[in-house]
């Protein structure tokens, strides 16, 4: 009875595990989770997709596909939707997971080292536990199918011959094209595939008819990432063909370890020396971890084939990844690979053969996860303030409207890319519709606006002033406003049309070059902006070759807070004496 019951004991823990992942993210989604720029467009997706919608790829983004907004529209069926249940489907993908790590470590290292591997998805850093909850268009989704895919390679590297078979290929092939669809940054889990593949092929290419049937793989991969292309080419340009000089990767790299890494694996509560010792012992753990596989692999106690697969995925990364423009801003492209190396290293811990060595790596796991879930849930418990304040402002601005009886609203001046919008629809479910002036995600919410019976502008409320004074300028009333403590509501103005067209001024004193390429006025997406201050100053001298008619000022600038929001015209005489005319 003993041995029956001890091989039950790890599935029973890895049931546990997902027990505890899952009560852990809910948690979070509970305290933390407001929808954000991208997590309402994935809700917005899925109640379109309910009144008839059929979209193929995340709205505006197209290496993403929409296979989280239509398992949403699902979960929408049957529970209403809110901040709380659009996280459900990217909670489940993250179980899902927890448990395809554990299932590839299991078949070479055992139960109780995959346990150990496991926990690293289980209980993670910051920016995977956020990923992992937040529905942000496929990110669990691409970990569960990239992770499928390194346990259906694993046959191809079996110590005893492989023989192809068109099931296998079958499976690869539905996975490989799910995983792309999903979100292209799968490639390195699906490179890692292709490269353990092409090394049975090439030991053992006969018979080639039954290698025919893996034609299907690179089939379903270009059946995807055909349509992803066409569609936008340059939302699936890889980092290393936009900027790519050793200068530049010496910089991502730089970036990466200081502020990636730490960002990934390091929380900041109380006290400091706890991060101490979890960095500490996160390097223990990988280079005792690669210290283990090098002498396994001369004694012959480590298998090769999982090494393969976990170095091949990570060498495929570096080489796709640096040098990224977001290097030192987005920690959450590292999930991936440092879950999987991570997750191999404690493995190889408890695997080993010698009892110490094991019962540290099992210590290990157990400590780690315990830091991170305390991390976890700490900052659950900071968020929830701003989660509530942020919550409360857009219940505010959709009550005030649905009390004004609007059926539309175009949502202006926002300092967050014009996507509130989005973020206001879906809380409101779509009663009144809030468009933005700033996006083209979702046209319907703009068509909405313009064809609605009641039309109004939603403002923040510290721009009133402003919206009243150019209404005043063209003798326009501004009519009765709505307010909130954050947004003010005002009818749509009828504004008589006016033809006018922008001109760029002949120079900008103290511009050596065309008042084009000055940055306040240079229009082009590859604007790069000087750290110099004399060279953005705050008084700028304009001249143009002749009289023109001043109706507004159009610029540019790195962030909202460098825009000139406030500004004076002056007007030089010919006498060189200047005259204020606003």
């Amino acid at each position: 009875m003993n041995p029956a019951r001890t091989s039950r004991t790890p599935l029973v823990l890895l049931a546990l595990m997902l027990g505890l992942a899952g009560a852990l993210r809910l948690y979070l989604a509970w305290k933390a989770h407001v929808p954000t720029i991208d997590t309402a467009v994935v809700g917005q997706m899925a109640l379109d997709i309910l009144a008839g919608d059929r979209p193929a790829f995340f709205a505006g983004q197209n290496y993403l596909g929409a296979l989280e907004a239509y398992l949403l529209a699902f979960v929408f069926m049957v529970v209403p939707p809110g901040r709380v249940t659009m996280t459900f489907v990217t909670i489940g993908f993250a179980l899902a997971w927890i448990a395809a790590t554990y299932f590839f470590f299991r078949r070479r290292h055992g139960a109780w080292a995959a346990l150990a591997a496991a926990s690293v998805p289980a209980f993670p850093g910051w920016p995977s536990a956020w990923y992992t909850t937040a529905p942000y268009g496929g990110y669990p989704e691409f970990y569960f199918f990239g992770t499928l895919l390194l346990i259906l390679a694993l046959p191809f590297l079996d110590r005893r011959d492989f023989v192809p078979t068109g099931r296998h290929a079958l499976a690869l092939a539905i996975v490989a094209g799910m995983a792309v669809w999903t979100n292209l940054q799968v490639a390195p889990y699906l490179a890692a595939a292709g490269i353990a593949g092409l090394w049975t092929l090439c030991r053992q290419p006969r018979p080639l008819s039954r290698w025919l049937p893996y034609g299907l793989v690179p089939l379903a991969v270009a059946a995807v990432f055909l349509p992803q292309l066409q569609h936008d080419p340059a939302q699936v340009q890889l980092p290393i063909f936009s900027r790519l000089s050793l200068a530049a990767v010496a910089n991502s790299g730089r970036e990466f370890l200081d502020y990636d890494l730490p960002r990934s694996l390091l929380w900041t509560f109380s006290p400091a020396f706890i991060h101490i010792l979890a960095a500490l012992l996160w390097a223990t753990a990988v280079a005792g971890g690669l210290v283990l596989a090098f002498r396994g692999r001369r004694n012959g106690s480590a298998d090769p084939a999982t090494a393969l697969l976990v170095l091949a995925m990570v060498a495929v990364f570096a080489l796709t990844y640096f040098p990224h423009p977001l290097s030192g801003h987005v920690p959450r492209y590292f999930n991936a690979p440092l879950a999987l190396l991570l997750g191999w290293s404690l493995a190889l811990w408890v695997n080993a053969h010698l009892a110490w060595i094991r019962r540290a790596g099992l210590a290990a796991a157990l400590l780690l996860a315990i830091y991170n879930g305390t991390g976890t849930l700490n900052a659950a418990r900071e968020k929830e303030t701003d989660q509530s304040q942020t919550t409360g402002r857009f219940v505010a601005a959709i009550e005030a409207a649905r009390a004004g009886g609007w059926d539309a609203l175009l949502d202006t001046g926002s300092e967050v890319e014009g996507y509130e919008g989005a973020r206001l629809t879906f809380l409101s479910l779509g009663q009144p519709v809030f468009a933005s002036a700033f996006s083209d995600r979702f046209l319907g919410h703009q068509l909405a606006w313009e064809f609605s019976g009641h039309a109004g502008y939603l403002v923040r409320r510290g721009h009133l002033p402003f919206v009243e004074g150019s209404l005043a300028a063209m003798n326009v009333p501004a009519g009765e406003a709505r307010t909130t403590a954050r947004y003010a509501l005002i009818d749509t103005p009828e504004v008589p049309r006016v033809q006018e067209r922008s001109r760029t001024p002949e120079s900008v004193d103290g511009w050596p070059g065309p008042a084009a390429t000055h940055p306040r006025f240079d229009r082009s997406a590859s604007t790069t902006w000087p750290d110099a201050p004399d060279l953005s100053p705050r008084t700028l001298t304009l001249q143009f070759p002749e009289p023109v008619r001043f109706t507004g000022l159009r610029a540019t600038a790195p962030t909202p807070g460098e825009l000139p929001y406030r500004y004076t015209v002056r007007v030089r005489r010919p006498d060189g004496t200047w005259v204020a005319v606003q």
